[in-house]
């Protein structure tokens, strides 16, 4: 098999964000997009128009008291055209401009671009073009309705319901008979979107680019590839010239797509008609969740192999190829539990099954070469060929039949080994650094930090580590701290080439030549990466295993944010917006201005500042409202600049205006003023200071409403947030972490429709959620079919321990009413797992400054999720550690169950469980 880099990654899901009429647009259903010579997406539909500045949509009004239906909006050399049932209006630049009437202008016709100036507009029987604000040129189209309309080295081409035809001074000339809906040059040729896909029109030849979709609209890309609307869908063309699909099975909205439009940064825009406005970012990252066969959330390893990637999981293994499409891997139709994964010299694949010891894969078959009688977490190969397993005890070595073992002083812990170029292995064991070694073992250092959890990875002959925020190497001296990576705690750490990458819970790091961070705030999904979870490359794309998936992130640094210019969206005086500057009346002393920039971009990103007079600059500051209270009579300078991310500072926006003397500073007034009228100055300015200050804090009590209503989606923690007593810094917290999860879910699954599949999970997720709840829980989030709930947070609970184990109680007494409503004649049955843990968390809010989410982080959260995992192997549908079996103070039924090994910890675990029905 011919090795070849992976092209694109599997189809999963698209990052997508939702715009409707909570931040101004019309309404939720949306036909028409352009982008203005202003930076601003221009959105038009039910409703009419509006300018989108990446946050808020302002209305661009055209009829006052009823706004057409908007169908049709397009940029020529700057100006914006608006089509609708109202006729052909330019919107911008300047005022709304009404260019035809409605008798003139089809509403569901076309509009394009004249190659003589101005644009084409279709009507029922002819075809206008409009310049400079008046019908200047009609051509007959001959009984053709068109719905598009094109013009291509003097060629007018007009796509309807019926085809596509070329429009001459004799008549039309048919090309094809189904309909056409927009057209795209393309060289010397045209890509068409017709119903049954995106074509390519050249010298008259039809090829079919992308079929099965009803493609409505297309763009293209700053770099020149082309995007399409495609019924539920969106096509976009690869680099390789593939072409890839998104649909609501990967994250898009169950809407008709109507338009497309990419912007300067990549991120293509989607009107719908029933989901308002998308934003998709399908250009650097991917996130691959629904893998048929295997758990995607519970990734062990990964490997790339011939041009694909080996993808390995406690519950599958499986190879990815390079198009994309996933194989599951079986031994004997036995799923396969997958540890560890590793390239053998001669290019096969080891696969490391834990006690069930080691497979080798040729590509063809799976053959097993080594086994085991104790549990192992980590496989390498030598150069010449043998093989090095790492288990809880020992180092063994197999080559040639001949099985070596070397003791180790203590327990290994898994993920934190490294292979060097002499067939060492060097491991973590409590909190030093152990050499292993044909000769013996040698204790090298302390591990860095004296840390006992401390991921490994080996670059250029050096070896790295990672404890807890902090990045080190080892030279002669010992462990020296490279640099703290102020982003949490290292998790995971591999070495891909010459550049170094690790994770920590919620940031994605590239370290070497050309560094860099990502989390949410640089366009990451809001996910978790996972505990000592894999990082590999393959092709040009970096993945990494997270709580919600596999990631797949573009190698590639995005292009140099480019400078932005800031500007005044709107300008208020309390709750009364005012019309511009020159408005502003003696008494507007306490101004409020809404900013903006002239980019369509994530506003959570955009940083401003102002100076007002030649003052200093103020710090910079992500809110989009600035207070300007107690303005001066007399002329004022304000000035404005704004960047992106950690971009520059774009050029500076300078407002002159006037705010107008105030009545007592008036001649006249002064002249009349005497000490007889001392008493009456006095009593009417502590009356304006009365109203001034009452203002002010009406105002300071809506900002505070929305700052933090703004923030918080999780109705559970309202009153805290609402109180303020929710900290962004995080605080100690003592609770118990419930996770509740289905046993079998893949395999329901594959058993059921899509429908039924829905039904089941939502009535096992309502009836979880209210037995949770009726005991003090909080839900704190969904993956999938798991649930995790806390009990101690955000509200102090000192019997959190047995909250939690009477919600336990309770969900399997309901699991069993749900197994008796809803049994199937096919069989399939609920059965689920439930693990408890207690101990101290770090409790708050986590997130972007607009996207907070309460959450727990700690060691303890980590625990639960791996004792639920154990149900299954152990048998028991309860089961619950030590740690919160000593914190009950009410009576409880338990069995003990033993001490377990679990992923990520050196010592075993006791654990209890619970008896009663529902048993795994």
């Amino acid at each position: 098999m011919a090795t070849i880099a992976l092209a694109a990654p599997p189809p999963g899901r698209v990052v997508v964000a939702r715009f409707g009429p909570e931040v101004g647009l019309p309404s939720a259903q949306v036909r028409a997009l352009a982008m203005g010579a202003d930076g601003l997406l221009y959105v038009g539909g039910e409703g009419g128009v509006c300018r989108f500045d990446g946050a808020r949509c302002e209305a661009v009004p055209l009829i006052p008291g009823s706004e057409p239906l908007t169908q049709r909006l397009v940029n020529v050399q700057g100006v914006v055209y608006a089509q609708t049932r109202a006729g052909l209006w330019q919107i911008a630049p300047g005022a709304p401009k009404q260019l035809t009437t409605s008798g003139e202008a089809r509403p569901n016709a076309g509009i394009s671009p004249a190659a003589a100036g101005g644009v084409w507009v279709a009507t029922g029987v002819e075809l206008l073009r409009v310049q400079d604000g008046a019908v200047v040129e009609r051509r007959d189209t001959f009984g053709v309705e068109p719905w598009a309309v094109f013009e291509q080295a003097g060629t007018l081409y007009l796509g309807t319901s019926d085809g596509a035809w070329t429009l001459g001074d004799e008549g039309v000339t048919p090309l094809a008979n189904l309909g056409v809906r927009a057209f795209l040059e393309d060289g010397e040729g045209l890509l068409v979107a017709r119903e049954d896909g995106v074509w390519r029109l050249l010298h008259g030849a039809w090829t079919l680019v992308r079929g099965g979709c009803y493609a409505t609209d297309l763009t293209r890309r700053p770099d020149g590839r082309a995007v399409a609307s495609c019924g539920s869908g969106l096509v976009w063309e690869e680099a390789s010239g593939e072409w890839s699909l998104a649909t609501p099975k990967e994250g898009l909205p169950a809407s008709i797509l109507t338009r497309a439009l990419v912007d300067q940064d990549g991120l293509i825009w989607a009107g719908t008609l029933e989901h308002g406005l998308l934003r998709i970012d399908q250009t650097d990252l991917r996130l691959w969740d629904d893998a048929t066969g295997i758990n995607l959330r519970h990734v062990t390893s990964l490997l790339p192999y011939n041009g694909g990637l080996m993808v390995g999981t406690r519950g599958g293994l499986g190879w990815v190829s390079p198009e994309g499409v996933l194989q599951p891997l079986r031994l004997n139709d036995e799923v396969l539990e997958v540890r560890h994964l590793a390239s053998a010299p001669d290019g096969a694949v080891l696969i490391l099954r834990g006690r069930e010891g080691v497979l080798r894969w040729d590509g063809e078959t799976l053959t097993e070469l080594l086994a085991l009688d104790e549990d192992a977490s980590w496989v390498g190969a030598r150069p010449d060929g043998e093989v090095v397993v790492l288990t809880d005890r020992a180092m063994v070595r197999a080559h040639q039949g001949v099985v070596r073992r070397v003791e180790l002083p203590g327990r290994a812990l898994e993920h934190l080994a490294a292979l060097d170029e002499a067939g060492a292995v060097y491991v973590i064991i409590e909190d030093k650094l152990i050499r292993v070694h044909d000769e013996g073992v040698t204790v090298v250092a302390q591990s860095p930090g004296r840390c006992s959890y401390a991921p490994l990875a080996m670059r250029g002959g050096r070896l790295y580590a990672g404890c807890g925020d902090t990045f080190y190497l080892l030279d002669g001296a010992g462990w020296r701290a490279v640099q703290p990576l102020e982003a949490g705690s290292i998790s995971s750490m591999e070495s891909l080439g010459e550049t170094l990458w690790v994770t920590t819970t919620s940031a994605l790091i590239q370290l070497g030549p050309s560094p860099r961070r990502l989390s949410i705030d640089d366009g990451l999904p809001f996910l978790s990466f996972v505990l000592g979870g894999p990082i590999t490359r393959v092709g040009d794309w970096i993945v990494a295993s997270t709580d919600s998936g596999l990631l797949f992130l573009r190698d590639a640094p995005r292009p140099a944010p480019r400078p932005l210019v800031a500007r005044v969206a709107s300008l208020h005086v309390g709750d009364r917006r005012l019309p511009g500057w020159e408005a502003l009346g003696p008494d507007d002393t306490l101004l409020r201005l809404r900013l903006g920039v002239d980019s369509v971009i994530d506003p959570r990103r955009v940083r401003y500042r102002f100076r007002l007079d030649d003052g200093d600059w103020s710090a910079e500051f992500s809110e989009d409202l600035l207070h300007l209270p107690g303005l001066s009579p007399g002329a004022h300078r304000l000035e404005l600049q704004a960047r992106f991310g950690g971009g520059p500072m774009g050029e500076t926006t300078t407002i002159r205006f006037t705010s107008p003397p105030r009545w007592h500073q008036r001649r006249d007034v002064q002249a009349l003023a005497g000490l007889s009228l001392a008493w009456l100055l006095a009593f009417t300015w502590r009356e304006r200071t009365r109203r001034l200050t009452e203002e002010l804090r009406r105002l300071n009590e809506q900002e505070a409403f929305r700052e933090v209503f703004g923030r918080f989606v999780t109705p559970q923690v309202a009153d805290e947030a609402l109180a303020g007593r929710l900290s962004r810094q995080g605080e100690r917290r003592e609770v118990t972490i419930l996770i509740a999860d289905l046993q079998g879910f893949t395999g329901l699954a594959e058993r059921l429709d899509p429908p039924d599949l829905v039904e089941l999970l939502n009535h096992w997720l309502t009836e979880m959620v209210t037995e949770i709840e009726a005991e003090g829980g909080m839900v704190n989030k969904f993956v999938g079919d798991e649930i995790v709930a806390i009990f101690g947070a955000p509200l102090p609970q000192p019997d959190h321990a047995d909250r939690a184990l009477a919600a336990a109680t309770r969900m399997l007494a309901a699991g069993e009413r749900l197994r008796a409503s809803l049994r199937r004649p096919d069989g399939v049955e609920l059965r689920f797992g439930v693990g408890l843990n207690s101990g101290e968390v770090i409790a708050g809010c986590v997130g972007a400054e607009r996207r907070l989410e309460y959450t727990v982080i700690g060691d303890t959260v980590n625990v639960a999720a791996r004792v639920q995992a154990l149900t299954r192997s152990v048998g028991k549908p309860v089961l619950i550690t030590e740690a919160t079996r000593a914190r009950l103070t009410a009576p409880a039924v338990l069995s003990p169950e033993g001490e377990h090994s679990l992923r990520g910890h050196r010592q075993n675990i006791v654990l209890w469980s619970l008896s009663g029905p529902g048993a795994a």
